[in-house]
């Protein structure tokens, strides 16, 4: 399987790659959170996560993605091999992801709790 480095994407750009990609692999050794991986899963390609992405969250190991322990060489390297060995699993996680993507309800949905969540809190009393 042929590996293509694409340097810096505009969204709609990166939105057509993602969707031609049958695996995104983000092996961070610090990552906030990595709103690529989400963005790859609404794609339909299957991730590839270090354990030190906050993405990492929100893979289900062997259903949707894999999850590697950051700085693991070797593990890295057994998962991408298995990628590459199999093509047909990879279609199926990418499935996985993007239904994954859709279940959890998108942005407006995530909007929607974030206000729920911030209007539930009880102002602080002046001391």
């Amino acid at each position: 399987m042929p590996v293509e480095l694409l340097g810096n994407l505009g969204q709609e750009d990166l939105r057509d790659a993602l969707s031609q990609a049958h695996l995104l692999v983000l092996p961070s050794i610090q990552d906030g959170f990595g709103m690529v991986a989400p963005q790859a899963m609404a794609c339909g390609t299957a991730c590839l996560i270090s354990d030190a992405a906050g993405a990492c969250e929100i893979i289900e190991d062997g259903r949707t993605g894999w999850v590697f322990p950051s700085g693991d060489v070797e593990a890295l390297t057994r998962r991408l091999a298995a990628a590459s060995e199999n093509l047909p699993m990879l279609v199926k996680m990418g499935e996985s992801a993007r239904q994954s993507v859709l279940e959890m309800g998108g942005w407006q949905d995530y909007g929607q709790k974030a206000v729920q969540i911030l209007n539930s809190i009880e102002p602080a009393q002046a001391a």
